[in-house]
C-alpha cells in the first residue's frame, strides 16, 4: 500500500463515520418526533410545529454531530494513519499487528479528545441548583452585598 493510499483510506473511512453519525442523529430526531408528537399526541406542540421541527432539527443537529465527530475522532484517526504508514513502511504487512496493538492508546486519545475538546459540561443557568446560581449575580449586586458600594 502506498503512503497516499493509507492516508486516503483513513480519510475516507473517517468521512463515512462522520456521515453515519449525522444520519443516525437525524433519524433519531425524526423517529422521536413521530412517536412523541403523532403517535402519543403531544398536547404542548401542534403537528405543524412538529413537522417544521422534523425538517429543521435533523439538519442542524446532523451538522453539529459532524463537528463533534471531527473534534473527537480527527486526532486519533490521524495518529492511526501515521502509525500505519510508519509500521507498514518498516515491517510491511506485519506492521499492521502493531497498529492493532496500539488500539488501546488510540481509545485513550479519543477519550481525551472527547473529554477536553467538546463542551460536555454546559451550564445554562437553568439546569443547576441554587448554590451554583449564586455565581450568576451581577457585578454590582456582588459589590453591594460585600459592602463595597453603599
Amino acid at each position: 500500500m502506498k503512503t497516499s493510499g493509507t492516508y486516503a483510506s483513513y480519510a475516507e473511512s473517517f468521512l463515512c463515520v462522520a456521515l453515519l453519525t449525522a444520519v443516525a442523529v437525524g433519524v433519531t430526531i425524526i423517529v422521536d418526533s413521530v412517536f412523541v408528537d403523532f403517535v402519543h399526541g403531544n398536547p404542548h406542540r401542534t403537528q405543524a410545529n412538529a413537522m417544521v421541527g422534523m425538517l429543521l432539527f435533523p439538519l442542524i443537529f446532523g451538522f453539529l454531530a459532524v463537528i463533534g465527530t471531527f473534534l473527537v475522532f480527527a486526532l486519533p484517526q490521524c495518529f492511526r494513519a501515521l502509525l500505519t504508514d510508519v509500521m507498514v513502511r518498516h515491517l510491511h504487512r506485519r506492521g499492521l499487528l502493531g497498529v492493532l496493538l496500539a488500539l488501546p492508546l488510540t481509545a485513550v486519545l479519543a477519550w481525551y479528545c472527547y473529554d477536553y475538546l467538546t463542551p460536555t459540561h454546559v451550564n445554562l443557568g437553568i439546569n443547576v441548583g441554587p448554590d451554583v446560581m449564586a455565581c450568576w449575580t451581577s457585578y454590582c449586586a456582588r459589590k453591594i452585598a460585600f459592602g463595597i458600594i453603599p
